[in-house]
């Protein structure tokens, strides 16, 4: 039997496909009942089944010329997405030029039935810390800016009562039974916060989430959160997605951290952008803390008299070991001359904090064993055959991209010329980790970086060897300036400061005091920071030398006030991927003619095109250029786009990227 029109209901969906910008995001269907917003459903379209979200269902009505829809295949799950995670699938569509089927798809984890129950917790707090008078005056200034403004950023300087206060804050919402989320730049940290909320809160209240659980463990905790079993979630860039209920405060750690930024794929969103909308969505308060937040936050808090600091009572002290000298010394007397890689200055420091029973951190921007090779006969740099990127050696003797999965096997030949033996420039984390080996192989000595990091037990482990004491000396890039602290660390190193300042970025100053800041504050004032350059007078050492990071954000927003850079405009980075280089510098050039007339209309600025620092990926071609669009210091960049301009950048195809705010342009 049919049914008529007027018994069917009319359901629009959303296909979780790449759909074309310039096009509505959604479809129409039609079903026998009328269907729950946010069910996950089965649609056909073309030959094809796909799955889909439903946005609405009414009353069908005829249609002209009788045209007939198709029905609604299957339900999955009702009511799977809430209205403010749709709320902010639309903002990260619109925002970062993405098909809203594709976004969406990020809020739904692989449904996986699991049998274990939820036990209600009795007890949510234990013993809470003692906190300072004047640590407890910080909390009373959140509290007085929560109470006219949801926004406020907290500097946490070399504080070490930085995790008491951010306890007495969370407790607060608990206490009133309001759940909170936490995000982290990176899953390194998961573990050290995780091990830190332990201490005062009950484990069933707490939850972490990350891209390496299970799909089911990831089910379980998605469903756990949107029926309110639980108080604090503790996530990476992946709960920007989850269904909150009863969300009161939002927290992000470290929000200076690039790694908070999405770079590698679409949606490019930014969880410090989206955390603030989420907050905005659930009417929660949001708190940004940093021990060096970046310039134009603080800048803007300033203004808007929502920035909280903590008291500097806990400096440590920073020596500067100027390498040149330390290459005179080691060479004065020899025909061929090396680069020194750790000065006698950094090595007596470690034996002292050995011997002493003390835990050292050292820090160097590089994997592997070397920067670069060079082929002995023919001088060319071995470089990845899919990237223009240059092999790494690593210790078993094989070279490895670091953008890639291209490894060569351990007797590896020249590209050009087949010989078999190469010259190793730099150094990285694996040569710095045998180097210390032989001076100090009575020790205890770990590396932390990508490579050594590949398991997903790799972090727990390492985390918990180094809180208990079991890794002396603990090495490691950009993942070892996050978290690792313990009260046993007293001595920090910088091997190679040079390379953090070599960058072209506008923000490449930022980023280095940056560094300096997050591992002073791992050793505070009883430990010690030394670092390492062969520039020991440049600028960013000077201010960090003498703790002045208020003068040196001074200095820097005023440079890029006069150059008309962020935070006083917006950047949006558009990048064309070719296998071919005459394709993508073809389009390139076509796509820049076309938008110049709309830049000059709009006062914005564009740049000529050009390579990227790595300008060949994975066998593909990477030209881009940059566009500007002024800004004042407090304005939204939410609408700052012209019209005309949004309207040739959503009719661009796949091999377009749009990366709104990027964290690098060079």
């Amino acid at each position: 039997m049919q049914i008529s029109e007027s018994e069917k209901f009319l359901v629009s969906v959303i296909p979780l496909i790449r759909l074309p910008l310039t096009r509505d995001q959604y479809f129409f269907y039609t079903s026998k009942n009328q269907i729950p917003f946010g069910s996950f459903v089965n649609i056909s379209i073309g030959n094809k089944n796909v799955k889909g979200i439903v946005l609405k269902s009414k009353k069908d009505f005829s249609r002209i010329k009788g045209i007939q829809l198709k029905s609604i295949e299957s339900i999955i799950k009702e009511s799977y997405i809430t209205e403010n995670q749709y709320k902010l699938a639309k903002y990260i569509s619109s925002y970062y030029y993405t098909s809203l089927g594709v976004v969406i798809k990020l809020f739904l984890p692989k449904i996986v039935n699991s049998k274990t129950k939820h036990k209600d917790s009795k007890q949510i707090i234990k013993n809470l810390p003692n906190i300072p008078k004047i640590e407890k005056t910080c909390i009373s200034d959140i509290e007085k800016i929560f109470n006219t403004n949801n926004n406020c950023t907290l500097k946490t300087t070399y504080n070490a009562f930085f995790a008491e206060v951010l306890i007495k804050i969370i407790n607060k919402e608990i206490k009133e039974n309001k759940s909170i989320v936490i995000f982290v730049p990176e899953k390194t940290l998961l573990p050290v916060y995780q091990n830190l909320l332990l201490q005062y809160f009950q484990e069933d209240i707490l939850i972490t989430l990350s891209s390496t659980i299970t799909k089911g463990h990831l089910f379980k905790r998605w469903e756990n959160i949107k029926v309110n079993k639980v108080k604090i979630i503790l996530t990476t860039r992946i709960g920007l997605f989850a269904p909150f209920t009863n969300l009161s405060l939002v927290i992000i750690v470290d929000s200076h951290d690039i790694s908070h930024k999405q770079w590698a794929k679409a949606p490019r969103y930014d969880v410090r952008v989206c955390a603030k909308k989420i907050a905005e969505f659930h009417g929660a308060k949001f708190l940004s803390t940093s021990f060096s937040p970046k310039i134009s936050d603080f800048e803007i808090a300033k203004k808007n008299k929502t920035l909280v600091t903590l008291p500097e009572n806990n400096i440590p002290k920073i020596t500067v070991i100027d390498m040149k000298l330390e290459y005179y010394k080691k060479n004065k007397n020899k025909h061929i001359k090396k680069r020194p890689i750790l000065s006698e200055e950094l090595l007596q420091a470690i034996r002292k904090t050995l011997s002493k029973n003390k835990q050292v951190l050292i820090f160097i921007n590089r994997q592997g064993k070397n920067s670069f090779s060079i082929c002995s006969k023919c001088k060319t740099v071995f470089r990845c055959k899919l990237c223009e990127r240059a092999l790494v050696e690593r210790t078993n003797g094989s070279f490895s991209c670091l953008h890639c999965n291209f490894s060569s096997n351990i007797f590896p030949k020249c590209f050009n010329c087949r010989n078999i033996s190469f010259i190793n420039v730099g150094i990285g984390t694996e040569q710095l980790e045998e180097d210390l080996n032989k001076l100090f192989p009575d020790h205890n000595i770990a590396r932390a970086d990508n490579n050594s990091m590949s398991k997903p037990t790799s972090y727990d482990k390492l985390f918990k060897n180094f809180y208990t004491g079991k890794i002396d000396i603990l090495i490691g890039t950009q993942m070892t300036t996050k978290g690792w602290y313990t009260q046993n660390l007293s001595l920090a190193a910088i091997i190679d400061m040079d390379q953090l300042l070599s960058s072209t970025d506008y923000d490449t100053d930022e980023k280095a005091f940056a560094h300096i800041l997050q591992l002073g504050s791992k050793v505070g004032m009883y430990g010690e920071l030394l670092i390492q350059t062969y520039n020991s007078m440049h600028p960013v050492i000077e201010f960090a030398k003498n703790n002045s990071w208020i003068e040196f954000t001074e200095e820097e927003l005023s440079t890029r006030k006069l150059l008309n850079l962020p935070p006083y405009s917006q950047m949006i980075k558009i990048t064309y991927e070719s296998k071919y280089k005459d394709t993508a510098k073809k389009q390139t050039d076509l796509l820049t003619d076309k938008l110049v007339d709309i830049c000059r209309d709009f006062d914005l600025k564009i740049s000529e095109p050009h390579d990227p620092l790595v300008n060949k990926v994975r066998a593909m071609y990477k030209i881009q250029f940059i566009i500007t669009i002024k800004k004042l210091l407090n304005q939204s960049s939410e609408n700052i786009i012209p019209q005309k301009l949004k309207t040739k950048l959503i009719s661009l195809d796949n091999n377009w990227k749009i990366d709104i705010d990027p964290i690098n342009i060079t």
